[in-house]
This record gives structure tokens, C-alpha cells and sequence, in this order.
């Protein structure tokens, strides 16, 4: 799964995953979904503000979890399963691990009714972009995980 550096104003409108260690790869212990500030201060006081991440909302899924998701219930009112809940399900009993980056993130899918790529500049501050700045950022997402491993 794909995260952020934790960012506390950020908490309640994003997952906050709480990992195994501080580097920028590691494994997600729990996740919180946007949690209040209040609940966002218990974290940081239980684990450190350091093995705390936000989700980006982007998952490599194994096959285990696609199995495992034919199993899990649907919120009311939602035809489908939850993929956040579903991996902090996983995370109890498999390793589900975490990449953290600091580099842009490209969304290549539709935005409002036109085709093109959006970046989110800051957590929930998208921004169009063109196919060669999405090409650079590719590269240091790339970059960032080559690192963490």
C-alpha cells in the first residue's frame, strides 16, 4: 500500500496507518479511518507520530486478499467491500506492507468529464498535469520505492 509522511491535519480526512518501524518501507500493524483529533493524539501518544502514516489510497492486491474479499461484508447501502477495511483486516493475520513516499501521485483516469492525468500536489489538493511532468514524477515514485527496498 502506497502512504504519506503522517501529517496530524490531515488525519481525519485520511486512513492513518500505524507500522512496524520509521523507514519507508515497513508493514501496517492497524489502520485507523479518519480518525478525529482527538483519537489522532491517542496514536501519536501509543505508537509515535513516526510510525504513523497516511494512506494514499493505493494498493498492489495479492491473491489471499482478493480471496479473502469475496468474504467481507459490504457497509450498508454499498455494493462492495471497503478495500481500506479489508487490509486492516488482512494485516492481523498476513504482512501487508507499506511504502511510504514524499513524491507526487499521478491519478491517469478521467477528471470531471475529460480525459487526463491529475497529481495530488498535497494530500486532497489535486492539480492537471502534463505527460511529461507525469513522466518525472513516475520516475521519483519509482525512485522512492527502489530506496525502500
Amino acid at each position: 500500500m502506497l502512504t504519506r509522511p503522517f501529517d496530524a491535519e490531515q488525519a481525519p480526512h485520511r486512513g492513518v496507518i500505524v507500522t512496524t518501524g520509521t523507514t519507508a518501507l515497513e508493514q501496517m500493524i492497524t489502520m485507523v479511518e479518519k480518525p478525529d483529533p482527538t483519537r489522532a493524539r491517542q496514536l501519536i501518544d501509543q505508537h509515535g507520530a513516526d510510525r504513523l502514516r497516511l494512506l494514499e489510497g493505493r494498493f498492489k492486491i495479492s491473491p489471499e486478499l482478493l480471496t479473502e474479499l469475496r468474504h467481507v461484508p459490504s457497509p450498508t447501502g454499498c455494493p462492495e467491500p471497503r478495500l481500506s477495511t479489508a487490509l486492516a483486516m488482512h494485516a492481523r493475520t498476513s504482512a501487508v506492507r507499506v511504502v511510504t513516499t514524499g513524491s507526487l501521485v499521478i491519478d491517469l483516469g478521467r477528471q470531471g468529464n475529460r480525459a487526463g492525468a491529475s497529481v495530488t500536489v498535497s494530500p486532497g489538493r489535486p492539480a492537471t498535469l502534463s505527460a511529461k511532468r507525469a513522466a518525472a514524477v513516475l520516475v521519483g515514485i519509482d525512485r522512492d520505492l527502489t530506496a525502500a527496498r
